[in-house]
């Protein structure tokens, strides 16, 4: 199962992610824990990922992160995307998904710690459809948290060109200080589930800086 800037110059990956606190901003905060390199565990049959969330200065409200997705023996680039995370009235945190119109622009080695491209507005389109965004909260006595972000299979509905039809998305994340919880599977318009794993099965992935 597959899962799933900036006018500066150059942007900087942070090394280590900021403590958590009761006064934190949530969303700098889920965005900071994020920074990093997770990877799957070496004897994991099914999964070769490589996780790459690299700080970029805001394009505009919240806080920003882009995204990288690595997989296979040639750590192949299989997904690229900017984040944007917002604060929200009832306490938790939107992200909202981008994609690059140029993506190879970006596509630098795995172990790069700096994303070493001029990026602006204007290199991005929305990566989702509507009602597709996840939306994260945090809740301290869940596993593989603190941090549980969700996409609404509810509100999620997608055009499918392989099947010809409007399909469902679920996903979930789960986010700690060690780990990266990962899940995503889609529904026919019956409920049948067409992909993805069984229910609380996740793609585990562990930080690695």
């Amino acid at each position: 199962m597959r899962l799933g800037l900036a006018f500066s110059l150059c942007f900087t990956l942070l090394m280590t992610a900021p403590a958590l606190s009761e006064d934190r901003n949530d969303a700098e905060a889920l965005a900071g824990l994020m920074i990093g390199t997770h990877q799957t565990a070496e004897d994991d049959p099914n999964n070769d990922f490589v996780d790459t969330r690299i700080a970029l200065d805001p394009l505009g409200p919240g806080h920003w992160v882009y995204y990288r997705l690595n997989t296979g023996e040639d750590r192949t680039v299989y997904r690229q995307r900017v984040l944007q995370f917002t604060d929200q009235p009832d306490g938790g945190v939107l992200q909202t998904t981008w994609s690059l119109k140029e993506p190879e622009r970006a596509a630098v080695e795995p172990s790069a710690s700096t994303l070493s491209v001029g990026l602006s507005m204007e290199d991005l389109v929305p990566a989702l459809d509507d009602g597709c965004d996840q939306y994260w909260r945090y809740d301290s006595e869940i596993e593989g948290g603190p941090w549980v972000g969700v996409v609404d299979p509810a509100t999620c509905k997608i055009f499918s060109e392989r099947r010809q039809e409007k399909i469902a998305i679920k996903a979930e994340a789960r986010l700690s200080d060690d780990t990266l919880y990962q899940t995503e599977k889609g529904f026919d318009a019956s409920g049948t589930q067409l992909f993805g794993g069984p229910e609380g099965e996740f793609i585990i992935l562990y930080r690695q800086n």
